[in-house]
């Protein structure tokens, strides 16, 4: 018969085993547990810069989608004004929108508004922009009469600047409608205001410039396409870029 005090003793070593196996157990499963957690830390560091990947990828994908919504828009309100009354509001409108979608205040109805946008600013924007959209047409003209003469490299120099001003005048002007929304600018004012944005920030102006240039050239080769997916909202968005590091102090002078 066995020993009843070795018994007990038998009995709380086994205790004692089992005790040791549960502890050991969870101290197995805590450290899986903490494995895993840091498995999912790793994953979760790995998912947030997969997420970051796809936000950049989404972020470039709106934007192209966008940027080819609005060359539409600005296609069928060039033609809903008659093409000459047209392209002024249109072009007015187009760097409203892109003020927008810079500021990343893109709200429902986002298209539908341009509309509403291009009705407002039919007549204000002849003053502004028709003259402005016109003149290219006669330096070209005279460039054109004059091509093989001296002269005509000193117009197409003249031309150039003139279309790079001229690139950045709406998006400037959206700039300053909404800086001094109180404010009623002029076209002389906004020509002038122009002028002097682009003397104080040369640079981002020049490159807006260039990519202008760039997206004319591949509109004037790759047509239709190029119509849909680089001109006139890409030139108009380095505008809009561009415009956006002109000093605050520029857009409301005191008067």
């Amino acid at each position: 018969m066995a020993d009843p005090v070795t018994g007990a003793g038998a009995g709380d070593e086994a205790r004692r085993r089992g005790l040791a196996r549960l502890a050991g157990s969870g101290s197995r499963g805590s450290g899986r547990a903490g494995g895993s957690g840091g498995s999912r830390g790793s994953g979760g560091s790995a998912g947030s810069g997969g997420s970051g990947g796809l936000g950049l990828v989404e972020a470039v994908t709106t934007w192209i989608c966008r940027l080819a919504a609005l060359n539409v828009m600005w296609l069928l309100q060039t033609l809903a004004g008659g093409v000459l009354l047209g392209l002024a509001p249109a072009t007015s409108v187009l760097s409203q929108q892109l003020r927008t979608g810079l500021l990343d205040d893109v709200q429902v109805g986002y298209y539908r508004d341009s509309w509403r946008r291009w009705r407002q600013e039919f007549w204000r924007s002849q003053q502004r922009y028709l003259i402005p959209l016109l003149t290219p047409v006669v330096l070209g003209f005279y460039l054109w009469m004059l091509r093989g003469q001296a002269v005509a490299v000193s117009i197409a120099i003249l031309l150039a600047v003139y279309l790079c001003w001229l690139l950045h005048l709406p998006a400037v002007a959206a700039r300053a409608d909404e800086a001094g929304p109180d404010r009623e600018h002029g076209p002389t004012r906004l020509w002038l205001l122009a002028l002097r944005a682009f003397a104080a920030t040369p640079v981002p102006f020049v490159l807006a410039g260039l990519v202008g240039a760039a997206a004319a050239v591949l509109g004037y080769l790759y047509l239709p396409g190029a119509l849909v997916f680089a001109v006139p909202s890409v030139p108009a968005l380095a505008a809009s870029m561009a415009a956006r590091q002109v000093p605050e102090r520029l857009l409301t002078p005191a008067d």
